[in-house]
């Protein structure tokens, strides 16, 4: 298991004969050991994701709209109150945590799962969702100026070893925003 930041795994100090049961709370990636009499589970707020043995990366954040489970490979079965899905590699299933509603899609697996390898990887995502990223690996709060700044799109990959400035500069340069820090408040401004 490779836990990101800000990231919570409860789990026995012996697993149950029948089953592995961890609570997570966050965003973990999973490499399972297939052992088909006791299943591996997930358990989040708002998903539970059954395994028998595969690699796969489930987000979960609180106060996230959405809990994400990418497969890499193998097979899960994810459920959300009364609904539930089956997954390949290579695909995601996101769940509304309030609607509990589930979307199925095929996606790039490496952008849901660098993390684990030390870097932060992002196809065209909106600057407001790259921030969310950074305040928890950062532990800083990022404030939007206005609307346009929030969503400007942003590509590229970083080591996740570099600092917040190289970071911040790195965006400021290729995404048309500027930031101003102060303390642990970054402010967000569109050029």
């Amino acid at each position: 298991v490779w836990l990101n930041s800000e990231t919570e795994l409860k789990y026995p100090v012996v697993f149950d004969e029948d089953k592995r049961e961890v609570f997570l709370t966050g965003e973990a990636y999973f490499e399972v050991t297939k052992d088909v009499t006791r299943p591996f589970v997930v358990i989040t707020p708002q998903t539970q994701t059954t395994v028998l043995g595969t690699s796969f990366n489930v987000m979960a954040y609180q106060g996230e709209v959405q809990t994400e489970v990418t497969l890499v490979e193998g097979a899960v079965k994810v459920k959300a109150g009364k609904r539930e899905c089956q997954i390949i590699p290579g695909q995601q299933v996101t769940v509304d945590n309030g609607s509990l509603e589930m979307a199925q899609q095929q996606i790039n697996v490496s952008f849901y799962t660098s993390w684990k390898d030390g870097l932060f990887d992002f196809d065209n995502m909106a600057l407001s969702d790259l921030c969310v990223k950074l305040s928890r690996w950062y532990d800083v709060n990022f404030f939007f100026r206005n609307q346009a700044a929030a969503e400007k799109r942003f590509t590229g990959a970083i080591k996740r070893s570099r600092s917040l400035q190289f970071m911040l500069d790195f965006v400021q340069k290729t995404s048309g925003v500027r930031f101003e820090m102060k303390g642990k408040t970054v402010m967000v401004y569109n050029n």
